[in-house]
């Protein structure tokens, strides 16, 4: 059975970070899941979307913590990075957002069970914008996984979308047909992006069952599909 609890003190003796010590709704401390078996495991780091009031950030945050235990479920250690809650966070707070993330991937990379050559990171919204943000910049992911990326104004993006031609990591791309937020447009331009990669391995599906823009924010027809391409691209052993 999967085990889920903060990552707090992990983080805080593989990196020094610096967490409050007491508990603050407006910072909740990451996430980790942690799969059944012996380590090294592979490794999914999924990132949530943008909330904009602080009713919403408390209720999602029991929906991220069961995202975290179905990762964990399908046999890989699942870390979840939670950003603070901002009021009135805009695009221009991205590259700042971006930053964090990154920081928050070599603290995963760090951690004694993390097998580092099978480590994804995922996003879903902003999270997964800000996850392509973070991939382009490295070379030692062994996937990428966006659904629903948000339609982020270019100029808000630095260099993330000339970047993508020379990212290397397999790309698993999704989207719903009735998505609401801008997440089929913003999908169609990475889409075109990857296309142009010279060694290209990725995969765009647009689903056209329901669920719009949240379809990804839990397990549902969708997850098939996830499972399938990690299974593939980070080869984990069968349980």
């Amino acid at each position: 059975m999967a085990r889920c609890f903060t990552l707090v003190v992990a983080f805080q003796l593989s990196a020094g970070l610096a967490f409050a010590q007491a508990p603050d709704p407006n910072r909740p401390e990451p996430l980790v899941c942690k799969p059944a078996g012996q380590p090294p495991f592979a490794v999914v780091i999924w990132n949530h979307g943008l909330v904009r009031d602080p009713a919403t950030f408390a209720n999602a945050q029991r929906g991220w913590r069961n995202m975290c235990e179905a990762l964990a479920a399908e046999g890989y250690l699942a870390c979840i990075p939670i950003r603070p809650f901002v009021r009135s966070l805009g695009p221009a707070d991205i590259g700042r957002e971006a930053d964090e993330i990154s920081k928050a991937v070599n603290t995963v990379m760090a951690m004694p069970d993390v097998d580092r050559a099978k480590v994804a990171i995922m996003g879903h919204s902003r999270g997964a914008t800000l996850a392509l943000m973070v991939a382009v910049k490295r070379r030692d992911l062994a996937a990428v996984i966006l659904t629903a990326p948000a339609p982020i104004p270019p100029r808000f993006l630095g260099d993330t979308m000339d970047r993508i031609r020379s990212m290397p990591a397999p790309v698993l791309l999704m989207v719903e047909n009735g998505d609401e937020l801008g997440g089929l447009e913003a999908t169609r331009d990475i889409d075109e992006r990857l296309k142009r990669r010279s060694k290209d391995d990725h995969q765009t599906i647009r689903y056209d069952r329901g669920g719009g823009h949240f379809l990804f924010i839990k397990k549902d027809y969708w997850w098939d599909d996830l499972r399938a391409f990690l299974d593939e691209k980070l080869k984990r052993l069968e349980k």
